[in-house]
């Protein structure tokens, strides 16, 4: 997909701008300036997805499912709430629902090869580490379960042959490996900022990827 400048790609304004305000509000932490923030980064990106069109466009839905999913996690995780395992479960059912859109949407292309070299890099540079950070704890089965979703969500990403999508795919993944190292093996303020950018920058690519221009 080409990257033209048009009308349709207003959408983005909104979504960055309010990112901005997130990142902001993460790196002076101002708690309450993130709890609006953030999710309206989402219902932005929903909004952008509704207005413009997803092409085609069947995959609005699972575009739109996902980052409504996606919205309710961001919900969950704020600090003030802190609900990890509903927060994980919602943010897997999204990913469910991107992975099912583009695997029927998009034939398996030749990037597909680049999803599964990323998806191999992640896992042993970042998964590894966050599995050992909850070895002999309940969460292992569900950290477990989100991980392989998250690598399969790179692989499909890249093989969509949408170089938007899969960019955004392993930005979204690098956020949650840096979330999983930050909350279950070392804790640090600076690295939340990165999760948020990372995070935003991988939904905002998703749709960009997909949106019909």
């Amino acid at each position: 997909m080409e990257f033209e400048p048009n009308s349709g790609w207003l959408w983005l304004v909104p979504a960055l701008a309010v990112g901005a305000v997130d990142w902001w509000s993460v790196a002076a932490d101002r708690p309450i300036w993130e709890e609006k923030a953030k999710p309206l980064v989402m219902v932005a990106l929903i909004g952008g997805c509704v207005w413009v069109g997803v092409e085609p466009s069947w995959l609005t839905a699972w575009i739109v499912g996902g980052l409504v999913f996606g919205l309710i996690g961001d919900v969950l995780l704020l600090p003030r709430i802190d609900n990890f395992i509903g927060g994980l479960a919602a943010f897997l059912i999204g990913h469910m629902s991107f992975l099912v859109g583009l695997l029927v949407a998009y034939p398996p292309s030749a990037t597909l090869w680049i999803g599964v070299a990323i998806g191999v890099v992640l896992m042993v540079g970042m998964g590894r580490r966050v599995l050992g950070g909850v070895k002999g704890s309940s969460l292992v089965v569900p950290v477990a379960a989100y991980m392989a979703a998250v690598s399969a969500l790179v692989v499909v990403g890249w093989g969509t042959g949408q170089w938007l999508v899969g960019i955004g795919a392993t930005l979204f993944a690098a956020s949650d490996g840096l979330l999983g190292v930050d909350r279950f093996v070392t804790g640090r303020h600076d690295r939340r900022v990165v999760v948020h950018i990372l995070y935003h920058l991988g939904q905002i690519l998703i749709v960009a990827g997909v949106v019909a221009l």
